[in-house]
């Protein structure tokens, strides 16, 4: 994958959309309470983009 995957923390609500569209790169972070990026290459990009369109406040972000 050529892009990184991250999270603005300020903007995560931990409303767990993510985490329902794609568990196997997105939980909860324990320590923040909020949504953490696990391992990106376990899905294809459009899954992750799934989960990234399904996110309500725009928090989950791709860079290059």
């Amino acid at each position: 994958m050529a892009k990184d995957l991250y999270i603005d923390m300020a903007d995560c609500n931990a409303c767990e959309a993510c985490i329902e569209a794609c568990s196997k790169v997105f939980a909860i972070d324990p320590a923040t309470g909020k949504a953490k990026v696990l391992n990106p290459e376990e899905v294809s990009e459009e899954e992750i983009q799934s989960a990234l369109s399904m996110c309500p406040s725009g928090c989950i972000h791709w860079e290059d």
